[in-house]
C-alpha cells in the first residue's frame, strides 16, 4: 500500500482540504491549528492525529 498524500489521491485543492479540516474540527469539537495541517495530509496520519487529540481531550 502506498502512502499517498490524500490531497493528491482525492484530487483536493487547498480550499477542499481546508473545508475537510474545518468539517472535522466542527464535527469533533476540536481546534486544529493551521500549523498542524502539513502533518495530517495522509489518511493514516490524520486518524492518528485526531485519535491523539480526542484522547487528550484537546
Amino acid at each position: 500500500m502506498t502512502r499517498e498524500d490524500m490531497r493528491d489521491a482525492l484530487d483536493l485543492d487547498s480550499m477542499d482540504f481546508l473545508r475537510l479540516i474545518e468539517a472535522l474540527s466542527r464535527e469533533l469539537g476540536l481546534v486544529i491549528p493551521e500549523t498542524d495541517f502539513a502533518g495530517i495530509t495522509h489518511l493514516s496520519k490524520m486518524v492518528d492525529y485526531l485519535s491523539r487529540r480526542l484522547s487528550a481531550g484537546t
